[in-house]
């Protein structure tokens, strides 16, 4: 529908699929692990957006009254990702390639 094609590579245990228009990366897609949907975590969509340094921008997140839901952590060699939340309970999700 949108012109994509898609990429696999294994990642953190699961499969992360990285989805491409013309050459560059424009999405990426991960399933819930088997731990997050017995523990009733619903199936959902986490808009990501493209930051120089996660955990500076969830530190900073964090001092305007935001929350750090998932602390920056590596996604093998993929990237550095993170989640926070806004003090209105709107989350998004940090994005540092590697």
């Amino acid at each position: 529908m949108f012109g994509w094609t898609s990429h696999e590579q294994r990642a953190n245990g699961g499969v992360f699929t990285t989805l491409r228009l013309g050459g560059e990366d424009v999405g990426s897609l991960y399933q819930l692990s088997r731990v997050h949907r017995d523990n009733g975590v619903p199936q959902h969509w986490t808009p990501y957006v493209r930051v120089s340094d996660a955990a500076d921008t969830a530190r900073r997140a964090g001092s305007l009254g935001g929350a750090v839901i998932v602390p920056p952590f590596a996604v093998s060699s993929i990237a550095r990702i993170a989640l926070i939340q806004d003090s209105g309970g709107g989350q998004v999700g940090l994005w540092q390639p590697v």
